[in-house]
């Protein structure tokens, strides 16, 4: 059939193009690994080396600031697929009216839930971004490991609950508390979110702050929210894909298990382990529902929405 991968390459103009464009938004954050990963979800077919030479030339500042940067690895280690969840909220965006939360599997370290929304503080919509994965996969971890703070309080008891006639070593440890800096999946996650996506709409709301049109108060961090929301949480939502099959190269400090986040949660027999779901009947499901705030569509406050109701009404 003439089939041949390596030679029916995509033209290097078209490439340019492609990498030209994600430059101008969070793609400049992005090394040459995850850009080369990022044309292989686009259709591109490029080689690595090819990506890296392109990036020296398009964006050599970008390049020069990411070789200084060093990492420094810990040591971590877990069973299995589902056997901890590491959950915790990115503040960055906070002072602009957007706070971001997220989910990550210990094992696989594949994304749980990454979203976005006006407060990442508030217990029941936290506990409701974790029991709509609950309902989804009909199950929940063995434990979940979380910072010690309010917002962790009711996710931490319907966990409980819905451990409670678990017979395993974890049942009495199933909620973990603990200091950030220990949070490690979660943490290290936000590191390279923050390098590769995060620092954009850091940058992009800092100019408008600089510019004079943001001053911080309530009714312009609604706006924030109206105008970018949507975009801030499909920007998550190609985070989440593009992550969860990017490829974890082996590390050379200690064994861990190496591969795509995906297919790491969905076959862990490749890994010898087995997935760690504790099954959940849907009755308990319901009960926890019913201890919850599911986030509405919304993107604004109910307290903004009267304001601005009540000014088009004096307008009129």
């Amino acid at each position: 059939m003439n089939l041949f991968r390596r030679k029916n390459m995509t033209p290097l103009l078209v490439v340019v193009d492609f990498l030209e464009r994600e430059l101008a938004g969070s793609g400049q954050l992005h090394g040459y690994r995850w850009m080369h990963h990022r044309c292989q979800q686009h259709g591109l077919n490029v080689n690595r080396e090819t990506i890296r030479i392109l990036l020296s030339i398009l964006d050599p500042d970008g390049v020069d600031q990411r070789r200084r940067r060093r990492l420094v690895r810990r040591r971590y280690v877990t069973r299995g697929p589902n056997f901890v969840w590491h959950i915790d909220g990115w503040d960055k965006l906070k002072p602009f009216g957007v706070a971001v939360h997220g989910c990550i599997d210990g094992f696989s370290r594949s994304i749980i839930w990454l979203n976005a929304y006006y407060t990442n503080n508030n217990p029941r919509i936290i506990a409701g971004y974790y029991i709509e994965e609950v309902a989804k996969r009909n199950g929940c971890p063995r434990m979940i490991r979380a910072d010690r703070g309010t917002e962790n309080s009711v996710a931490c008891h319907i966990q409980r609950y819905l451990r409670r006639h678990g017979v395993d070593a974890q049942v009495h440890n199933s909620f973990i508390y603990g200091t950030s800096v220990t949070n490690q999946r979660i943490e290290s996650f936000w590191s390279i979110f923050k390098k590769h996506f995060g620092q954009f709409w850091i940058d992009l709301f800092g100019f408008l702050r600089e510019e004079g049109h943001f001053c911080g108060d309530e009714v312009d961090k609604n706006l924030i929210r109206l105008c970018f929301m949507k975009m801030i949480q499909d920007e998550l939502d190609k985070v989440c894909m593009e992550w969860n099959f990017h490829y974890i190269r082996r590390s050379r400090l200690h064994h861990r298990p190496f591969g795509r986040p995906f297919v790491m949660s969905m076959l862990p027999e490749v890994y010898r382990t087995r997935d760690y779901i504790y099954g959940v009947n849907q009755l308990n499901s319901m009960f926890a529902e019913e201890n919850v705030n599911f986030v509405p569509h919304s993107l604004v406050t109910k307290t903004f929405f009267i304001y601005v109701a009540s000014l088009l009404k004096s307008w009129t």
